[in-house]
């Protein structure tokens, strides 16, 4: 998620959407096609995923210590 920059000011998410995330994904939605709904739960589809991922890394961390 937080390498938007880097991918979009290179590739734009092309060539063959072989470095297409779900960023560049959100992005082209919202701002080429027009389409803030689908745009806006691209990004939150991808919101409870790193959720989980940081309490499990911090349950494993804090179990170790």
């Amino acid at each position: 998620m937080g390498e938007f920059e880097a991918i979009w000011l290179v590739t734009m998410g092309d060539p063959n959407a072989s470095t297409r995330t779900i960023t560049t994904l959100g992005f082209r939605e919202i701002f080429a096609y027009g389409n803030l709904g689908k745009g806006i739960a691209m990004y939150f589809s991808v919101f409870p995923v790193v959720v989980a991922v940081m309490v499990s890394i911090i349950f494993i961390l804090r179990r170790e210590s």
